[in-house]
């Protein structure tokens, strides 16, 4: 478990910027998805808050939103605010979740990829800090659950494989357009 220094430090990194936009990118997506040209019903998704099975559909707001704010009007969808929302309370309060021993060495590759701007000294701390964030995307809890990123992502039903790639290709794809800014 990271301390509250540690946390402070990770915050600060390029790494926890190309991961809240890669999170934000992901729920841009999933949100913004092409949906078939007929009417489809709501989807059913189960509000761990509410308790039952509640049919919700998300749309991104086209409005103008001064600093974050939602329209007064109607709850509003905003990704970097959800985004930011929930990275900043994941890393005010890092939740222990269930152990997932393939996710550790994905979590110390992808921040030894960041190496040359983090210190050797919390490569060890910054792992476990990514790694806990991966498995609270995955497996929230009723009181953490969030519908506009838990919701959207939608990760708890699949394989192992296949959300740590979405997410992992995601981040990879934020750095490199990054790196492609700075080079050209």
């Amino acid at each position: 478990m990271a301390n509250k220094e540690e946390v402070a430090r990770f915050c600060r990194t390029q790494l926890y910027k190309d991961i809240e936009l890669a999170l934000h990118n992901l729920l841009t997506k999933k949100r913004d998805a092409i949906s078939p040209p007929h009417h489809r019903p709501l989807n059913t998704t189960t509000l761990p808050s509410v308790g039952r099975p509640t049919d919700m559909e998300f749309k991104i707001c086209q409005r103008d939103h001064p600093d974050g704010e939602a329209c007064a009007d109607r709850v509003c969808f905003i990704p970097n605010a959800s985004a930011r929302k929930y990275m900043l309370g994941f890393m005010a309060d890092p939740r222990q979740n269930r152990s997932l021993d393939g996710l550790e060495p994905v979590a110390y590759c992808l921040v030894r990829k960041y190496g040359s701007n983090i210190p050797s000294k919390d490569i060890e701390a910054f792992s476990s800090i990514v790694r806990m964030l991966f498995l609270d995307l995955r497996y929230a809890d009723r009181q953490n659950w969030d519908p506009e990123v838990h919701g959207v992502l939608d990760w708890k039903h699949l394989p192992f494989e296949t959300w740590v790639k979405e997410f992992m290709t995601e981040i990879h794809r934020v750095r490199w357009k990054r790196d492609m800014k700075e080079y050209l």
